[in-house]
């Protein structure tokens, strides 16, 4: 038998023995449906020596793999290597062979995803204008931008009036809140990684008009000026005459965008008004010379770079250090810059003066506001991708699988789902239903290897909730509910006692409410109150009149179908010139409690009138099984073409029944021998089935939705 271990292209060298004691679980899922992968329980062990060195030798990380055994592809994969075994010499500690880890399934695209940073991976910006903001309130049919605005009520808005003992509130089209679409995030944060997705139900309205709020702050964050605004210029060992000027011999630009130009002097170009600080440190020898009152200049120019007025001359105090080898000097100046406007960065001397070193650092801090340019990568940076993936695995009860060698995700709800927005049809899940996809293994069961029927231990309470934010509207709305608002209960007679919280691991939940303050005095009784979300740390019912929030909550996730007169009234726009424009105010929502025939999609988990909620939806068949509990585990004989082709959707046909592959538990690429299969009996969702979920009890509250 040939065994042949390839990593990266290169074929491995294995030792003359060479045993590849793999016992390989292969699993898409763990037994509650959380997202998992396949791993060997056991390293393979190679000698650090040969070509071997130059493909492991300090890099342990993780890299492609396949395994072949005389010609045939019998594993496609990941490993990583760690030193296993060591010796000591001169050189300190020497590997004497490398362990390696092999992962399959889920596993291979998991580890390369779940660490990219969700920043690193989005482009758009767009330019704070009237028009960018307003024609992005429209539905995108083709999907053709990744982002649109939205209205989020985070309190009193900026422009009200009383006419009449009513209050007229207008928004300003600056107050509205850019959103991200959910679908490209995902595909970007895989495609940085290596691989494409395939995905049905990504194709469907009810996905594809998911948003993430990038909730806007007082000021953009530190991000945004590290990468538009902050540098620095340099200048070395120099000697600077009477007669000079000094330039500066190098400057170091944000990572995106030239603010700096060094020409017949340095200067720094403000991209956009806002706050920008000059700090300045000298560096010379101690016997320097130099005057304080007159060698020091920091320029405010014009635009078209004409000196103007020269603002704080006095730039700082020499100050010699403890040692006798340097003295040093450290200033910085505020100037509030309007786009365009410039600083001169420049030293002047009155006498010969020897520089060490002369560093000026800008650093900008500018608003959200009119003309500012909107990166949304500023918006997600610091958020992992795997948790993002995780959110969104856990609302919808997706199911993952990756073919290796074309790079390709597949990614489906667990089971048959209906789509309800624009028609009610259902799509199939992850686990296929027709009955010529399932695999027959009634007669390839090895009975000389003993099988197992379970029944598998599940928690009698599930509760399904939103991560939690500190929120006191929701807190106040919530106080005497067991199921909070948006949020549902699955209750098993047969369980075993414990209560399982099934919290969303990245996404908040969103309430709403009905701002009929927004409707125009003369339409109110005849035009539909628009449902807006709200997002505030204050309890808007004890104070509606609390100011803008600029806080940064807990991600939230949202549906977006823009402008329709169907579900949402007019509203009044302001735009930057307190121009007004009456617009229908685009549909932005949880739950859309406007829709009484239940055609829209909903994102609590429980039923909300005729809206079916996410466990309804998406999560009843899984229900069933697990209401079912049974488990079975045998060992089946399977030829190498079937273990190639094996894809854990088609379902598995034993005497007459259907299961689903919860995991191969036992499988070596390098033997011929039977496989271990854990499967779990697949269950048609009955009445009785749904009966097991607790809904919780929607609210109407002082005109919440």
């Amino acid at each position: 038998m040939k065994i042949e271990f390839i990593v990266n292209t290169k074929q491995v060298d294995l030792s003359d023995n060479v045993n590849i004691p793999l016992n390989i679980i292969r699993r898409v899922s763990t037994n509650d449906n959380k997202p998992a992968g396949g791993y060997s329980k056991v390293s393979v062990t190679v000698p650090a020596a040969g070509k071997n060195i130059a493909i492991f030798d300090n890099d342990f990380s993780l890299k492609d793999c396949q395994i072949y055994v005389d010609g045939i592809l019998r594993f496609s994969g990941k490993c990583q290597a760690r030193k296993g075994k060591t010796f000591a010499d001169a050189y300190g500690s020497i590997a004497e062979n490398y362990m390696l880890n092999l992962f399959s399934d889920n596993s291979n695209w998991w580890l390369s995803v779940k660490d990219i940073d969700l920043g690193d991976v989005i482009t758009d910006t767009v330019e704070l204008t009237n028009s960018n903001i307003s024609n992005r309130f429209a539905l995108d049919a083709t999907y053709s931008d990744n982002f649109r605005f939205g209205v989020i009520k985070r309190g009193q808005w900026s422009d009200n009036s009383v006419s009449n003992g009513l209050t007229q509130d207008r928004i300003k089209l600056i107050e509205c809140t850019p959103l991200y679409y959910v679908r490209p995030l995902i595909e970007k944060a895989f495609n940085a990684a290596g691989y494409k997705v395939s995905s049905t139900f990504f194709n469907n309205d009810d996905f594809r008009n998911l948003v993430i709020p990038c909730f806007q702050p007082e000021k953009f964050p530190e991000s945004y000026s590290e990468k538009y605004l902050n540098g620095e210029a340099n200048l070395g060992v120099t000697t600077l005459t009477t007669t000079d000027v000094a330039t500066f011999d190098s400057v170091t630009q944000p990572t995106t965008g030239t603010p700096f130009t060094t020409t017949a002097a340095t200067f720094y170009t403000a991209p956009e008004a806002g706050f920008y600080e000059v700090a300045i440190e000298l560096e010379m020898p101690p016997t320097a010379s130099f005057n304080i009152n007159n060698d020091g200049l920091i320029a405010l120019v014009s635009t078209t770079g004409a000196s103007s007025a020269l603002v704080g001359v006095t730039i700082g105090t020499i100050v010699l250090v403890a040692n006798p080898y340097k003295q040093y000097m450290k200033s910085s100046l505020v100037y509030q810059l309007d786009a365009g406007d410039q600083f001169e960065l420049s030293f002047g001397a009155t006498t010969n003066i020897d520089i060490v070193s002369f560093k000026a650092t800008v650093k900008g801090e500018v608003k959200y506001q009119y003309g500012s340019l909107l990166d949304f990568s500023t918006y997600f940076k610091g958020y992992k991708a795997g948790d993002f993936i995780k959110g969104v695995q856990h609302l919808f009860n997706l199911v993952f699988e990756v073919d290796e060698d074309k790079k390709v995700v597949t990614i489906e709800p667990d089971s048959e789902h209906l789509t309800t927005y624009a028609g009610t049809v259902y799509n199939e899940g992850f686990y296929k239903n027709q009955s010529t996809t399932f695999n027959d293994y009634t007669t390839k069961i090895d009975y000389l290897k003993k099988g197992e029927f379970e029944y598998k231990n599940i928690d009698s309470v599930q509760n399904f909730t939103y991560k939690q934010d500190s929120e006191a509207t929701l807190d106040y709305v919530n106080s005497t509910d067991e199921i909070k608002a948006f949020d549902a209960q699955v209750r098993f007679e047969n369980g075993n006692g414990k209560t399982n919280a099934n919290e969303n691991p990245f996404f908040a939940k969103t309430l709403q409410i009905r701002d009929v303050e927004l409707i125009a005095e003369s339409d109110r009784g005849s035009e539909q109150i628009p449902l807006i979300p709200l997002v505030t740390e204050q309890n808007y019912f004890l104070n509606p009149l609390i100011e803008q929030s600029t806080n940064v909550p807990a991600p939230r996730i949202l549906y977006f179908f823009g402008q329709n007169a169907q579900d949402n009234g007019q509203v009044k726009f302001l735009d930057s010139a307190l121009s007004e424009n009456t617009a229908y105010c685009p549909v932005l929502y949880s739950v859309n409690v406007n829709d009484v025939i239940g055609n829209y999609p909903s994102l609590s988990f429980s039923d909300t009138g005729n809206t079916k909620g996410l466990l309804s939806k998406y999560y009843l068949q899984f229900i069933a099984r697990q209401n079912n509990r049974l488990v079975r585990k045998n060992y089946v004989r399977l030829l190498t073409n079937d273990l190639l082709s094996f894809s854990f959707r088609n379902k598995v046909l034993i005497d007459s029944k259907l299961y689903i592959v919860a995991k191969m538990a036992a499988y070596n690429p390098t033997k011929d021998e039977a496989v271990e299969f854990e499967l779990i009996e697949d269950k048609h969702a009955s009445s009785a089935d749904a009966a097991l979920i607790n809904n919780s009890i929607v609210k109407t509250h002082t005109e919440l939705g």
